[in-house]
């Protein structure tokens, strides 16, 4: 099995534990009194979406870059050089380590679950997988692989900063896990995210 697919049987398996949980803590606790404590909608819910550190999406990512330096020249003037390009396949792990909050507004009955943007919680990239093309021959160093490596790296970060489209999706895959894990509310409650 790959890493995605055990990751996506352990997302399932969560969502059906903490469904369960919270169906059992809606269904026979909505709000009692026990030792002088008053437990309502919102403390349960919020005990539900207690998570210390949330993978919203893991994807595969190709990508390419070349190593660039800039070269001095006699008249003061800089100038660029390609010293190679390189090919590589790599993994994102999108998440939050920010806590999901939710509101409960009673009179109309609403629950609000404040869901954070997502950010790199790690990247990687497989080593075996980087192909290199040198300008020339003396390009091709002994730290050519440690150089490349952090070259990667820092080329799939840039480009999850600029193309949000990643991230985009992990808050949805948030928005609609949250649904999954309230649906014992919505039979009284209306769920909405933001």
């Amino acid at each position: 099995m790959t890493k995605a697919m055990i990751t996506a049987i352990m997302v399932a398996v969560a969502v059906l534990v903490v469904s369960i949980a919270g169906f059992c803590v809606y269904s026979g606790v909505q709000t009692s009194r026990y030792e002088n404590t008053e437990y309502s909608s919102e403390h349960a819910i919020n005990k539900m979406l207690d998570i210390e550190e949330l993978h919203m999406a893991s994807y595969p990512y190709n990508g390419k870059t070349e190593r660039v330096i800039q070269k001095e020249l006699k008249d003061g003037k800089t100038k660029s050089k390609c010293l190679y390009h390189v090919t590589y396949k790599g993994h994102v792990q999108l998440g939050t380590t920010e806590k999901l909050m939710a509101s409960v507004d009673e009179e109309n009955k609403r629950i609000t679950v404040s869901i954070p943007e997502p950010r790199i919680l790690d990247l990687s990239v497989d080593f075996d997988s980087i192909d290199y093309i040198f300008l020339k021959d003396k390009y091709e160093t002994e730290t050519i692989s440690e150089d490349s490596y952090q070259l990667c790296l820092n080329d799939m970060r840039q480009n999850l900063e600029v193309d949000k489209s990643m991230m985009k999706k992990a808050k949805k895959n948030t928005e609609n896990l949250v649904l999954a894990l309230l649906k014992p509310f919505s039979k009284d409650y209306t769920i909405q995210t933001n």
